[in-house]
């Protein structure tokens, strides 16, 4: 009997990460397919223990448990032990499922069903594995359109309005940016430096705003314009706020050049 190593391990890597994402979403934790690509590379090189007659001790039940424990940590790693288990056993049980679902088409007979010769040559496993695959596609793609569908309601059309100048952009709702400048206790928006350049300001209109991040504490070099439109479909709202220039870019799909404050939107009566 002739063994192709590289397509086991696709199928059983195709296999391994349809049951994790599975067991994901059964068991509502976060799904990051990064860290479900990496346990599924674990789940498909376990099967040399079954190829390989030196590794065969692996295939005992300890073990077993052990590769199962760690599959779902890699993939699961945020959740607590006991979580850890629980995950397991779906996991284990979804495996039970889909074997013994491969097991009914293998002992179910063709000739019985079928009278086409040509179904004779059909593979249920390639059948199985295709539909894992569209199964994956589709979970990916229907989040992909969630997450645009949420995104895009979080971004909100701005108008920075000075005594000489004009400048339109789109700030993305950044519920973190709690941000004021300390005199006025303003809120700040934060915007792309680059798109600012435009922008002709004297140096005694800048001010330093102190900000603190993940990354440490700093100052945010900021000017006050004349006002702010916030347009959205219903109408255009008027605020005052400061305008913080950051140089790092926003978005790498440039979708938003800012970063509006939540309490803009709440002052404003935009959010209610």
């Amino acid at each position: 009997m002739v063994i192709y190593l590289d397509v086991i391990l696709f199928e059983n890597f195709i296999v391994d990460f349809f049951l994790i994402l599975l067991t994901g979403q059964i068991t509502k934790l976060e799904i990051k397919y990064k860290n479900i690509f990496l346990a599924s590379i674990i789940g498909s090189i376990y099967v040399l223990s079954i190829i390989y007659e030196n590794l065969n001790f692996l295939t005992k039940m300890p073990f077993k448990i052990i590769i199962v424990l760690l599959m779902i940590s890699i993939a699961f790693r945020n959740c607590e032990l006991k979580l850890k288990i629980k995950t397991s056993l779906v996991y284990v049980l979804l495996s039970m499922a889909l074997a013994g679902l491969c097991f009914f088409f293998k002992c179910s007979s063709i000739d019985n069903i079928y009278y086409f010769e040509n179904l004779k040559k059909f593979s249920f496993k390639g059948l199985v594995l295709a539909l894992m695959l569209v199964y994956v596609f589709i979970v990916k793609l229907v989040c992909f359109i969630k997450q645009r569908v949420c995104n895009n309601k979080l971004i909100y059309d701005i108008e920075v309005i000075t005594e000489k100048e004009e400048l339109k952009f789109k700030a993305f709702l950044d519920t973190g940016n709690n941000l004021t400048e300390p005199v006025t206790n303003l809120p700040v928006i934060i915007v792309d430096k680059k798109i600012l350049n435009k922008f002709e300001l004297d140096k005694e209109d800048l001010v330093k705003i102190p900000f603190k991040d993940v990354s440490g504490e700093g100052f945010l070099t900021a000017f006050k314009p004349k006002y702010i439109r916030i347009i959205t479909k219903d109408r255009i709202y008027k605020e005052k706020a400061f305008i913080a220039m950051n140089k790092c870019d926003m978005d790498k799909n440039n979708e938003f050049q800012g970063l509006i404050s939540l309490r803009i939107l709440i002052d404003g009566g935009i959010i209610c």
